[in-house]
């Protein structure tokens, strides 16, 4: 009996004091150590920041790609080429089809290409 009084008494309080918040968010009470006095006023420094005209030098010492002795790149970075992997054929066994890997899709796990986890 006296478990359930204090429950009782807890949750009377407890709504209490949301009425008491919600009436000091309101604005309709003030609590007593700010009633009569004015809230300091906010200063805010504000700058805004102009990406666009911020003057950004590069230097072109060294190129972005290295380079071979024609001036191309060693390998065309747009693309890379396919991998494939192929099983060995051998005259008594047809059972074993030829796989082709992709190498975009490939992380080098290993395991053997029916197993691929990405299905390269």
């Amino acid at each position: 009996m006296k478990d359930i009084i204090l429950r009782v008494m807890f949750l009377i309080l407890l709504v209490a004091l949301l009425i008491w918040q919600s009436l000091i968010t309101l604005g309709v009470v003030k609590p007593s150590h700010l009633k009569g006095k004015k809230p300091a006023p906010v200063t805010a420094e504000v700058r805004a920041i102009d990406s666009l005209s911020t003057p950004v030098e590069i230097s072109r010492d060294k190129p972005a790609i290295p380079t071979g002795s024609a001036g191309k790149p060693p390998h065309d970075l747009s693309r890379s080429p396919v991998k494939q992997t192929e099983t060995p054929q051998s005259t008594t066994d047809k059972s074993q089809p030829t796989y082709t890997v992709d190498a975009s899709k490939c992380i080098s796990c290993r395991l053997c290409v029916n197993a691929c986890p990405v299905g390269a």
